[in-house]
């Protein structure tokens, strides 16, 4: 009885992990495509040589800023960035075994 309950709250937990997993995803596939969009424009904008240092400067910082947003999401869920964490490693682990 316990192994049954034990393996049932183990299936809720990778079905969380599963939804959590699919949540990041679509935000990091969100915030990416923003930042292309927004790359994009400014590439068209600045295409001369002169302000291509200018351009990478502006980049660099709207990575940091992107950085930063991820750090405070991980400091703010910590728990649940374990877990994901976690579970896309048994993910990939379960892709690289070789059980044939």
């Amino acid at each position: 009885m316990t192994e049954q309950k034990d393996l049932q709250e183990l299936k809720d937990e990778i079905k969380t992990l599963k939804e959590d997993i699919q949540s990041l995803t679509q935000t990091v596939k969100h915030l990416t495509s923003d930042d292309v969009d927004d790359t994009k424009g400014s590439i068209q904008d600045k295409v001369d040589l002169e302000n291509l240092k200018e351009l990478v400067q502006e980049l660099s910082g709207k990575a940091k800023l992107n950085m930063s947003s991820v750090e405070k999401e991980i400091k703010e869920n910590p728990l649940q960035t374990l877990a994901i964490t976690f579970g896309l490693g048994l993910l990939v682990s379960q892709l690289f075994s070789s059980k044939k």
